[in-house]
């Protein structure tokens, strides 16, 4: 017995087709960041951690990589405080003599993060 196969049959044969190679194909307008490193570079803070003696007020913080706009956070706000909190550069400000370590964070935009520590000593870092 012959088999004629008929317009229709074709169609959706070429249709199963171009489905099965566009199936493969992925749509580049969402990044699937999900256990990816960051696409611009790694998130880091310059520096890692610094000590603020009692004969200083404050240290300055830069974060490098990731993709701004930047969002940081404080630990500890009894400690020290950050004035501005989007910007790639802030400065971090001791509050009075209270001693201790203080957690800096900042957050990319894709949510990828990076901390610094900070310690309150009595000592000014050189030891003087």
């Amino acid at each position: 017995m012959e088999k004629r196969y008929f317009f229709g049959e074709i169609c959706l044969l070429a249709l199963g087709v171009m489905l099965f190679f566009a199936a493969g194909c992925e749509d580049n307008a969402v990044p699937d960041t999900l256990n990816e490193a960051d696409p611009v570079g790694a998130l880091t803070i310059t520096p890692s951690s610094a000590s603020i003696g009692l004969d200083e007020t404050y240290a300055v913080f830069t974060a490098r990589g990731g993709t701004p706009p930047y969002s940081w956070t404080i630990s500890d706000t009894s400690l020290g405080s950050i004035p501005q909190t989007d910007a790639s550069t802030i400065t971090y400000t001791r509050s009075g003599t209270t001693l201790g370590a203080n957690t800096i964070t900042v957050i990319d935009r894709n949510s990828w993060a990076a901390t610094a520590v900070i310690n309150q000593t009595t000592n000014s870092p050189s030891g003087s």
